[in-house]
């Protein structure tokens, strides 16, 4: 039995069995004398200790939630019932359960499509309920996911973890990976979101990994807002096409796109179940692990730009120098290449050289900042780091000063293509006394760049572009095929892409 303060035959409670979560956060299964009833104690747990206002109001926001949901108890959920103070200790107290989280649950067991729809519906059922009520779960997370002794999954209310995840140990960004795009631009948290959440979620059952995770806690929710996850096939090739569609449309960016609502998750996720269709077919499998493979060669190629820009971040301070440096010797900012009489086509072609080039000026004169975002981001901290190794390089006397290269965009051929060619070789000084001009580095090689106009109807022209990209990386390069669709319109007269689709082959 369980001696010190607020345990004991005075107090009506006994703690039959205590431990540590894997976290390291204390818990104590304890019966109540008088009723025989058994409840769940963990600790709060907190990594570093709060204020005690902190402390006052997480317990106040801890209770709230608990009135707030009180009468609801779907089969599966483990309800909170309220905060204990024992001593100098603060536990959360729930309805008793023994089991591990998910996330820690899967450490040590292989992940299976069997088991990950029994579970999903386990977890659909109790956000069915939940919606029918007009209360959203915040979730389901990794840490919500209760895997019982016996196999079963069963859900801690996620709203009320979510309170005290910022102070435990061990959560780090993983809370982060569940935000849903609409939730992370302003709006609140409806039972809708909770869709997306439960594709999250679903996706680590299948495949043990985070759709969206990466190292850099603020690359997680760039991830969610504009990139497309992996099929979750490319991890574990086991998966039925029928599952991996519906994980796919659970982390749709829009949620018009996701099921309508979790009862619709649940009839799906009982449609799989009663088909038995869990496994992908062999056939299907070996078609699966070709496009994993070209997939990986793309998030290599992704890994490549994101090093780039890290890279540029710890230089920030040698950045501003040289940039100042160029700024002078090139006597200001140029004039603009881009005017009312350029037409869209050698805008699109102008487009293409200013990424070989890496100049960003021109870039930013071909394309809106919007539309051109991540291409723009990339190819600045590329110039940017090509400057200061230009600079580094000239310091030490080893170089004169950079000349043009790459790609020079020509006029529109009679079939509506533009044709871009590289320059040719440098050439020497006057007077043959000053060192040959010629580029540093050449960190960006753009090849075999076609272009055609696809459409053009009330003052907007669509076009199709196809190349191969090179990017340096530290195994040498990297070369991935591109396939573009840019819309362009007039913006204060001149033509201007104000649209950018990206296709990289293997994504």
């Amino acid at each position: 039995m369980r001696t010190g303060p607020g345990f004991g035959q005075d107090s009506g409670k006994t703690v039959l069995s205590e431990g540590k979560t894997p976290r390291g956060i204390e818990y104590l299964i304890v019966e109540d004398q008088s009723g025989g009833q058994r409840y769940r104690l963990e600790e709060f747990g907190f990594e570093r200790e709060p204020k005690k206002r902190v402390l006052i109001e997480l317990v106040r926001n801890l209770e709230k939630r608990q009135s707030e949901i009180e009468g609801l108890a779907p089969r599966g959920f483990i309800r909170p019932l309220g905060v204990e103070n024992i001593g100098d200790k603060y536990y959360v107290k729930t309805d008793f359960y023994e089991g591990e989280a998910l996330g820690d649950y899967l450490k040590h067991a292989e992940p299976s499509p069997e088991k990950a729809v029994k579970w999903m519906i386990s977890i659909a059922r109790v956000m069915d309920e939940f919606s029918r009520q007009g209360k959203p779960l915040h979730g389901p997370t990794l840490e919500s996911v209760i895997i019982s002794n016996t196999g079963e999954a069963a859900l801690l209310d996620p709203y009320s973890l979510g309170i005290l995840a910022p102070y435990r140990s061990g959560t780090g960004n993983i809370q982060d990976n569940f935000n849903p795009p609409e939730v992370i631009k302003g709006k609140p948290w409806t039972p809708a979101q909770d869709l997306f959440a439960a594709g999250v979620t679903f996706y680590f059952m299948l495949t043990g990994k985070l759709p969206f995770d990466d190292p850099e806690p603020k690359m997680i929710t760039e991830n969610i807002l504009e990139r497309k996850p992996a099929d979750p096939r490319y991890h574990n090739p086991d998966i039925s096409g029928e599952i991996a569609e519906l994980v796919m449309a659970l982390l749709e960016k829009s949620p018009e796109a996701r099921p309508k609502s979790p009862g619709d998750l649940l009839e799906r996720l009982h449609k799989i179940e009663q088909a038995g269709a869990f496994h992908a077919r062999p056939e299907e499998q070996v078609d699966i692990k070709k496009k994993a493979e070209s997939f990986a060669r793309a998030q290599k190629l992704d890994r490549v730009k994101r090093s780039l820009r890290m890279r540029a971040g710890l230089i920030a301070g040698i950045i501003a120098a040289i940039l100042v440096v160029v700024y002078l010797f090139q006597g200001g900012k140029n004039p603009p290449v881009i005017t009312a009489k350029t037409p869209p086509d050698k805008v699109v072609a102008l487009y293409y050289q200013a990424i070989d080039n890496l100049d960003p000026q021109l870039l930013d004169e071909a394309i809106d900042s919007k539309a051109g975002r991540n291409v723009i981001r990339w190819v600045t901290n590329l110039y940017v780091i090509n400057k200061v190794n230009m600079g580094m390089m000239l310091q030490a006397g080893r170089v004169g000063q950079a000349g043009p290269a790459g790609p020079a965009a020509t006029g529109a051929t009679g079939t509506g293509e533009s044709q871009v060619s590289s320059s040719g070789p440098p050439t020497e000084a006057k007077g043959g006394k000053e060192p040959q001009v010629q580029q540093v580095l050449d960190p960006v090689k753009l090849t075999g760049l076609r272009i055609n106009k696809i459409s053009e109807a009330a003052g907007e022209i669509k076009f199709e572009a196809t190349y191969s990209l090179t990017l340096p990386s530290g195994e040498g390069e990297v070369t991935r095929r591109h396939r573009d669709l840019l819309t362009l319109r007039k913006v204060r007269d001149k033509w201007k892409i104000v649209e950018l689709k990206e296709e990289i082959e293997g994504q």
